[in-house]
């Protein structure tokens, strides 16, 4: 995949993620897919999502705790290797506390065959390139 397509792909993905869409989005994953969010409604007893149904669940543990979710990608960076990092910012509102937080947000997938393997959240772009073995 060359880094237009996966540029398409990971914006593709915030479409589905802002539509509220697991259905449409799983097509982007790989049916032995790996999602390691920096949050969950499990709390600390998950350590990722997997799967198509994972990543289901994943949706729904989503909407759990937040009532409304904004996911927007400023940046897409190709890794080479089928890697990719997408630098961004996450809009979200409490569903107990109505509170609204807007935080960056920085993730890591890999592909394979044009479908997301793997991936990684974290709250920082600092964070995300740190993992990505990027300086800056």
């Amino acid at each position: 995949m060359d880094s237009v397509e996966i540029d398409r792909l990971v914006r593709r993905g915030a479409d589905f993620y802002n539509q509220r869409d697991p259905e449409a989005g799983i097509e982007l994953w790989d049916p032995d897919c790996e999602w390691h969010p920096y949050f969950s409604a499990e709390g600390e007893r998950i350590s990722g999502y997997r799967g198509h149904d994972g990543i289901r669940r994943w949706f729904r543990d989503t909407d759990e705790l937040f009532s409304s979710v904004h996911w927007e990608v400023e940046k897409v960076r190709d890794l080479g290797n089928d890697r990719v990092l997408a630098l961004g910012r996450l809009q979200v509102r409490g569903r107990e506390s109505g509170e609204d937080v807007d935080s960056p947000i920085g993730q890591i997938f890999e592909f394979r065959d044009g479908k997301i393997v793997r991936g990684w959240a974290y709250l920082s772009h600092e964070d995300a390139k740190l993992a990505a073995g990027l300086d800056s």
